[in-house]
């Protein structure tokens, strides 16, 4: 899935113009199609790329699980414990890293309130990705709570 996502930023460009470029100049009746207005429309939306960095970001930490149901052999025996370290992993990239020490056990780490605000890391020291870091950073306060 990582890979999905790096393709989609990688020829994100390329779409981009397509759609608002080529199809426009080149194609005036896919104008009139629901999917083809739809699809213009979020293009035109400076945000839109940054999910797909998020997701990317986000997906990089679970390479090593996913490759684990890849393998030829049974991992069953193992895809707990790197459950696990998974969800720690993810949670050190939002929650403050003396509070996620302190989980020593997964019932610490599945009973961890992640929703509770003193635990959050702040919007600064959170860490997304450098590109939605800096996206981010540009945006209206309201607009950073609806992202």
């Amino acid at each position: 899935m990582y890979s999905a996502v790096q393709r989609l930023i990688e020829q994100y460009p390329a779409l981009k113009s397509f759609f608002l470029d080529h199809i426009p100049e080149k194609h005036l009746q896919l104008l009139k199609n629901p999917q083809v207005k739809h699809i213009l429309g979020m293009l035109q939306q400076k945000e839109l790329l940054i999910s797909p960095h998020l997701i990317g970001f986000a997906l990089k930490k679970c390479q090593k699980y996913e490759k684990l149901f890849q393998r030829k052999e049974s991992t069953i025996h193992i895809m707990y414990d790197e459950q696990v370290d998974l969800f720690r992993n993810v949670l050190i990239s939002f929650c403050s890293f003396n509070e996620i020490e302190k989980l020593k056990t997964a019932a610490d780490l599945t009973s961890f309130m992640f929703t509770d605000a003193k635990v959050q890391m702040s919007e600064t020291e959170t860490k997304m990705g450098s590109y939605v870091s800096r996206e981010l950073r540009a945006f209206k306060d309201s607009s950073k709570t609806h992202f």
